[in-house]
């Protein structure tokens, strides 16, 4: 005869519940045992100091580093990213608190941490607070990027990121484009740093279409009171041409290779 609907439905619940504990214990291996650091710094475009770092999420499995995107992605579908989110805010702490005792004078510099929209929206701003004060360091020192995409039409996010403002974060939008409602977006919301799309950076002298694109974007961002980052530089004709548009901020591999700060 059949199994009763009861005892299916039962049985598969116990299947869902091991495969749950199964991926919960793996997201928890990966993040307490496979997780590392690399950071890469962020200048000053006119006196080259560094102002800043950016935290990069490594895996290291079984003695290799692994790509860190698909790891990123399986930690958003199953809903355990802020995880890692909160464990990169962490480490910020502890990395600045590294920097000042090996001499740095860290008042001004900041770590640049990206974070999902997932652990925005579904986060309390505490929890944020508390992984930021585990090392003792000013929250100010943090800057929380988010890309322009996944605010852009989510009023929720932008009530959480004031939140997050007023404890004393700083906010950056990261991947910022040309485009109305991304122009729109700096009206609803006063970021501390805005990161321009690296995919509009021109490589070459004869890139027309995308030099005046990023010159024209330069131009309409100037209106507003953001500090600009221009990142993925890694040619000196990139890092001329942001020198002459009056950048604030660079990063790239030109300036510095990502790595670990021990």
């Amino acid at each position: 005869g059949k199994t009763p609907a009861h005892l299916v439905s039962g049985h598969l619940q116990k299947i869902k519940d091991e495969l749950d504990a199964i991926r919960n214990q793996l997201v928890a291996d990966l993040i307490d045992n496979a997780l590392d650091f690399h950071y890469q710094a962020i200048y000053d475009n006119e006196s080259r100091e560094i102002i800043g770092y950016e935290s990069l999420s490594r895996f290291v499995i079984d003695q290799r580093i692994e790509l860190a995107l698909p790891i990123i992605q399986m930690l958003e579908e199953s809903g355990k990213i802020s995880q890692l989110d909160f464990k990169s805010i962490e480490y910020a702490g502890m990395t600045l608190k590294r920097l000042n005792e090996q001499g740095v004078n860290t008042d001004n510099i900041s770590i640049f941490v990206n974070i999902s929209s997932n652990t925005i929206i579904s986060e309390e701003a505490e929890k944020f607070v508390r992984a930021a004060q585990k090392h003792h360091w000013p929250i100010k020192n943090i800057v929380l990027e988010i890309t322009e995409r996944q605010v852009i039409n989510n009023p929720r996010i932008v009530k959480t990121l004031q939140a997050l403002r007023a404890y004393g974060f700083r906010i950056g939008l990261d991947d910022f484009s040309i485009g109305h409602a991304s122009l729109s977006l700096l009206t609803k919301f006063k970021f501390d740093k805005v990161k321009l799309d690296r995919d509009l950076l021109s490589e070459k002298d004869k890139d027309f279409v995308r030099i005046k694109s990023f010159t024209y974007l330069i131009e309409r961002l100037k209106g507003y009171d953001v500090t600009l980052v221009a990142e993925g530089i890694e040619t000196e004709f990139q890092s001329q041409f942001i020198r002459k548009l009056d950048v604030k901020l660079v990063q790239g591999y030109f300036f510095h290779r990502p790595q670990r700060i021990k």
